[in-house]
């Protein structure tokens, strides 16, 4: 009995240690399965939190990326907005510069302008006045016929019927248109430089126009805007020229034209006098044979 009792206590002390064996193995396997888990939460966090780094780098540098595009873009706006600027005050300052120049040539043109239609007035009146002239010499002889054909004469008819039917000297007045025709016709090239002059002109005020209304309201890249200031200079240059070589020319033909005029005037003052009296004589002949007739 004793042995059995040893036996079965032996037994059951092994099973005893079987199930604490088995539960400690549970236990120790649950340690094991929890760390894990623990351990793979943990890995998986940190992947996550590696994740979002990479994801928070990738954004920040994607921002950063996009900011600077935009503020490149900022930059090239404003750069091209002060291109525009610095064009309209460019503008303006050409415009001022070309008035005040346009200005001062206008003062020499009406000179010569107005100088050149003097002469070509004179002209005009030196060609009726050489009408008239030899007009009034075929009058004063028909007048000389009827007078004699009708018996209307005596002294005083017959003094200013002799004076009035000499022939006229003419060579002086001939001079003078002569002068006249000459100054007006010799200078031919200075007609097509005040023409092309005016046209460039023409040109300038209608490049600056355009030019100007294409800042105001149209947007244009920096190649067109580039291409648009280079045209506009080309025309400037050009009216630039045209205007200097009419500066040169002009000062030297207004002085000549001037002497000229000056010289004509004083010829033509003292023909002017001398058929002045002839006027007067033909008028009192007039007269008298209008008194003979009605007597």
């Amino acid at each position: 009995m004793s042995l059995s009792y040893h036996i079965l206590n032996s037994e059951m002390l092994e099973s005893d240690v079987k199930v604490m064996n088995t539960k400690n193995l549970n236990l120790l396997l649950k340690q094991q399965i929890i760390q894990q888990i623990e351990e793979t939460e943990e890995n998986g966090k940190m992947d996550q939190l590696a994740i979002s780094k990479s994801d928070h780098k990738s954004i920040s540098f994607e921002s950063q990326f996009s900011v600077k595009e935009t503020t490149i873009q900022y930059r090239r706006e404003d750069d091209l907005s002060t291109k525009y600027e610095d064009l309209k005050m460019e503008l303006a300052n050409v415009q001022v510069d070309e008035s005040t120049a346009a200005l001062q040539d206008q003062v020499l043109i009406e000179s010569y302008e107005l100088v050149e239609n003097l002469l070509d007035h004179v002209l005009q009146y030196l060609d009726c006045m050489i009408l008239e002239i030899k007009s009034s010499l075929r009058f004063t002889q028909v007048l000389n016929t009827y007078v004699v054909h009708e018996n209307k004469i005596n002294g005083q008819v017959s003094e200013a019927l002799k004076k009035l039917c000499e022939r006229p000297e003419l060579e002086s007045l001939e001079d003078i248109k002569s002068k006249l025709f000459v100054s007006l016709n010799r200078y031919d090239h200075i007609k097509q430089l005040k023409q092309e002059h005016d046209q460039r002109k023409h040109d300038y005020k209608l490049a600056l126009k355009n030019f100007k209304i294409i800042l105001e309201v149209m947007n244009i890249n920096e190649k067109s805007l580039s291409k648009l200031r280079q045209q506009f200079e080309e025309v400037l240059m050009n009216y630039k020229h045209a205007r200097c070589i009419l500066n040169q020319e002009l000062p030297f033909i207004l002085s000549e034209r001037t002497k000229v005029l000056a010289d004509c005037l004083k010829l033509l003052g003292r023909e002017c006098d001398v058929w002045g009296g002839n006027r007067l004589d033909l008028s009192r002949l007039l007269m008298e044979l209008g008194k003979l007739s009605l007597a």
